[in-house]
C-alpha cells in the first residue's frame, strides 16, 4: 500500500500530471470565456478603460506573410477559398455564442466605465502570479504550460479569462472569497472516505419494494438482481457496482444513505425525484493518505477551484442582470429581422453590431479549426464534381434518417427523425450546419465507394459469432509494469477465489472500470478486436486465472466465471440484418480509405497563420 502511496505522490511532483488540474481551470472558467469576449484592446479604449497589452510570448505574422495579398487564406488544388468565404463559414459555424460574447463585452466595459473601475496591467499580472502559485508554479511556467499542452495564448488567457474575472469581481463589489467549510466539503468529495456500493435504480415505487423485499430476503442475491431489474444500464452491466460514493458529490439523499450502512448492509428505498433507489454497501474505503508536504499546494488547488466556480457563478448573474437592464436585440439568425436590418447582428441600447464585425470577430477565433474542414470538402466536391456524381436530396435526407436509425431514435416503431434533428441542434450551429459538416460528406464518400464492397462468407460467420455467439464473463487486472503483474498473478493463484481476485483488481488495476467494479469488465466475445485475450479467454473454465497476457504496453490477467449461452443460433435468422451491418462497417472503412488518399494527393496552401493577435478598441467592435 505504502508503495502505491508514494508512487502517486511522484505523479503529483511532475508538472505534467497539472494538466489535468489545467482542464478544470479552463472548464471551470468556460463560462466567463464564453460570456466576455476580450481581445487585445489598446491601452486606453473609447471609454477611458485601461487593459493590459503585454503579448511578448504569443507568435504573429506580417500580413504579407501569412495571408495572400489577394484575401485568400488557401488554395486546394489550384482552387481559392478567401477570406470572406472562411470567415461566413466561421459566422455559420460559431456565430450566436460569439455574438454573445461581444454583447457582454460591450455591456460589461460599459458598466465598468460607468463605475469607474480600472483593471490595470499590474492587477492582471497579480492574478496570473495567485494563480500559478497555487500549482507550484511560476507565472511564465504556467503561461507555458497554458499555451504549449492547451493552446491557450498568453493574450487570451490573459484578457479573456483573468481579466474578466477582476471585472466581474469589481462589479460585484466584492472579493470572492473561499471558506473553511466550503475547502472542507470539496477536500472531502476528493479525499475524504468512500462507500463502495452496489445500487438497483427503477422509476416504479412498487417495483422498488417488490425488489428489496427480495434482496432483504437473500442479500447474496444483490448483483443479479440488479443486473437483471436495475434500470440504470452501466451499473447493471456491473451487476449494481458503481464509482464509490463521497460526500458532497451532488446527491445528499443518495450519500446520507450510503454512508448509514456498514459493509453487506442493504438501504431502504430512497427516492429521488422520480427515481427509486436501493443501495448495498460492500465496503468501506478510508479516507486517502495525503503527506503532509502535499497538503498545502492542494489546499491551495482545492481553494482555487471553489474561487473559480464562484466566479462563474456572478459572471453568469451580473451578465444577466447587465442584459436585462438594456435594450439588446439580437438580429442575426432572425429571418424577420434580418430583412428589416440586413448587415446587422445585433443592437445594443440603439448601437450596432455589424455582420462583418461579427465575421471577423468569428474568423479571429475560430478560422484555424474551420478552415481544416473547409479544405477537406472543397478536395471533396472537386472529386465529385471529376467524376460527374451528384448528392440528391433524397440521399441526404436518408442519410439523416439512417443517423437516426443508428442512434436509436424511434417512436411507436417508426424511426423519429424530427427528434434526432432536435438532438442535432444542441451539438451543431444549425441543421444547415449539421448537413454540410456530416450529412453530405458521408453521402458524397458513399458515392464514391459505391460498388467496392463485397461481403465474404467468412466475414458473416465472424460476425455472427462475435454478435450472437457465446461470451466469457470475466474479472480483469491489467497493469503496466511487468514484474509487478508476475507477483500479482502469483497473489491470485495463491488463492483462487472470485472475492479475492476482485481485491487484487481493485487494489492493482490501472484500468479504470476492472478497477472500480472488483475486476468485473464486459464479457469476452470472439473477433472483438484483440485475439490473444479472446483465445486465453476461451481457453479457461470457471475458476480458471489465466496466464500473463502481453498486448501492446500492457499485461492481463483474467478470471474466469463462465461461458454465456449463444443468444441465436441459426446464422440465418439474423443474416439480413448482419449483411446490412457488415456493409456498413465495410462501406465506412472504404470511404475512410478514400478521403485519406485524396487528401494525400491533393496539393493544398494554406496562408493563415497559426496564431494571431488581433488588436481592437471597443470603437471598432462597436459602432
Amino acid at each position: 500500500m505504502e508503495k502505491r502511496i508514494m508512487s502517486k505522490e511522484a505523479r503529483q511532483s511532475n508538472p505534467r500530471r497539472l494538466l489535468t488540474h489545467v482542464s478544470w481551470v479552463l472548464g471551470t472558467l468556460a463560462v466567463i470565456a464564453i460570456i466576455v469576449i476580450f481581445r487585445n484592446l489598446d491601452s486606453e479604449s473609447a471609454h477611458g478603460q485601461t487593459t493590459p497589452r503585454r503579448t511578448t510570448n504569443v507568435k504573429t505574422a506580417a500580413p504579407s506573410k501569412s495571408v495572400a495579398p489577394n484575401g485568400v487564406v488557401a488554395v486546394v488544388n489550384g482552387q481559392q477559398i478567401t477570406r470572406d468565404q472562411l470567415a461566413f463559414e466561421c459566422m455559420r459555424r460559431f456565430g450566436p455564442d460569439v455574438l454573445s460574447g461581444m454583447i457582454t463585452t460591450y455591456l460589461v466595459r460599459q458598466e465598468c466605465t460607468r463605475k469607474g473601475i480600472r483593471i490595470g496591467e499590474d492587477k492582471v499580472n497579480a492574478e496570473v502570479a495567485r494563480v500559478a502559485e497555487s500549482f507550484g508554479l511560476t507565472a511564465t511556467h504556467w503561461i507555458t504550460l497554458l499555451e504549449t499542452e492547451r493552446n491557450v495564448p498568453e493574450a487570451k488567457y490573459r484578457n479573456e479569462i483573468i481579466w474578466p474575472q477582476l471585472a466581474l469581481q469589481a462589479l460585484a463589489l466584492k472579493e470572492v472569497e473561499v471558506t473553511d467549510k466550503e475547502l472542507k466539503e470539496l477536500f472531502d468529495a476528493r479525499y475524504g472516505p468512500k462507500i463502495k456500493t452496489r445500487v438497483i435504480m427503477t422509476s416504479d415505487a412498487t417495483k422498488a419494494r417488490q425488489l428489496l423485499e427480495l434482496v432483504n430476503q437473500n442479500p447474496e442475491i444483490f448483483g443479479q438482481v440488479a443486473k437483471d431489474h436495475s434500470e440504470d444500464s452501466n451499473s447493471a452491466a456491473a451487476r449494481g457496482l458503481i464509482p464509490p460514493i463521497g460526500r458532497n458529490m451532488g446527491s445528499p439523499e443518495i450519500e446520507n444513505a450510503a454512508f448509514a450502512l456498514n459493509p453487506g448492509q442493504i438501504s431502504g428505498i430512497v427516492q429521488v425525484a422520480d427515481q427509486f433507489f436501493i443501495l448495498k454497501c460492500e465496503s468501506i474505503i478510508p479516507q486517502e493518505f495525503i503527506a503532509a508536504k502535499e497538503l498545502p499546494q492542494i489546499q491551495q488547488q482545492l481553494r482555487e477551484q471553489v474561487r473559480s466556480r464562484k466566479i462563474n457563478s456572478i459572471a453568469i448573474s451580473i451578465s444577466t442582470d447587465l442584459e436585462n437592464r438594456s435594450k439588446v436585440v439580437r438580429v442575426f439568425g432572425e429571418k424577420d429581422l434580418q430583412k428589416k436590418h440586413p448587415q446587422t447582428a445585433a443592437l445594443i441600447n440603439g448601437r450596432t453590431i455589424t455582420l462583418t464585425q461579427l465575421a471577423n470577430e468569428c474568423f479571429d477565433r475560430h478560422a484555424e479549426q474551420v478552415l481544416e474542414g473547409e479544405i477537406n470538402r472543397t478536395v471533396l466536391r472537386q472529386e465529385v464534381t471529376k467524376r460527374n456524381l451528384t448528392v440528391t436530396q433524397r440521399q441526404l435526407d436518408e442519410e439523416i434518417r439512417r443517423a437516426a436509425e443508428t442512434y436509436g431514435y424511434f417512436k411507436k416503431d417508426q424511426v423519429d427523425v424530427n427528434a434526432w434533428l432536435e438532438q442535432v441542434k444542441t451539438e451543431y450551429a444549425s441543421i444547415d450546419v449539421y448537413i454540410r459538416d456530416a450529412v453530405w460528406p458521408s453521402v458524397a464518400l458513399k458515392n464514391l465507394v459505391e460498388g467496392q464492397v463485397v461481403i465474404a462468407e467468412k466475414e458473416m460467420a465472424e460476425a455472427f459469432e462475435s454478435n450472437y455467439g457465446p461470451r466469457i464473463e470475466v474479472l480483469a487486472i491489467v497493469m503496466k509494469n511487468e514484474r509487478k503483474a508476475l507477483e500479482v498473478w502469483e497473489m491470485a493463484n495463491g488463492n483462487r477465489t472470485e472475492q479475492f481476485f476482485g481485491e487484487l483488481a481493485a487494489d492493482y488495476s490501472i484500468e479504470p472500470t476492472s478497477r472500480a467494479n472488483d475486476g468485473r469488465v464486459a464479457p469476452i466475445r470472439r473477433h472483438g478486436g484483440s485475439k490473444a485475450i479472446e483465445d486465453e479467454a476461451f481457453k479457461l473454465r470457471p475458476g480458471e486465472i489465466s496466464g500473463l497476457i502481453g498486448t501492446g504496453d500492457t499485461y492481463i490477467i483474467l478470471f474466469c466465471l463462465g461461458e454465456t449461452e449463444p443468444i441465436v443460433t441459426d446464422i440465418n435468422d439474423v443474416r439480413d440484418e448482419l449483411t446490412k451491418e457488415l456493409h456498413e462497417r465495410a462501406l465506412r472503412i472504404k470511404m475512410g480509405q478514400y478521403i485519406a488518399k485524396l487528401m494525400k494527393s491533393a496539393k493544398t496552401q494554406s496562408y493563415l497563420p497559426k496564431r494571431t493577435v488581433v488588436k481592437k478598441t471597443t470603437r471598432q467592435v462597436i459602432r
